[in-house]
């Protein structure tokens, strides 16, 4: 996907309703210039239409079930008014 002149992964996404889910380690995702850099590549993506959501990934390996239960929510939210 690409959003402000970058390119960028999408760990879970769903383009055909430009929703996103990103899931956050610890390892790469606590430190300053990391969680710099994920609020400047989410605002990007967001600007380019898409609705991203985070999940920490500790909620991922140790509740699935919590974790499908947000991704449902997120798919389930109306979709943002925003437009590409």
């Amino acid at each position: 996907m690409e959003a402000a002149g970058r390119r960028y992964e999408i760990d879970l996404a769903w383009p055909d309703r430009d929703k996103g889910l990103e899931i956050d380690g610890k390892a790469w995702h606590s430190i300053a210039p990391d969680v710099a850099a994920d609020e400047a590549r989410q605002a990007d993506l967001e600007a380019a239409g898409w609705d991203i959501d985070r999940a920490p990934a500790s909620v991922v390996l140790t509740d699935p079930d919590a974790f499908v239960a947000q991704v449902r929510a997120h798919l389930a939210a109306p979709a943002r008014s925003m437009s590409r």
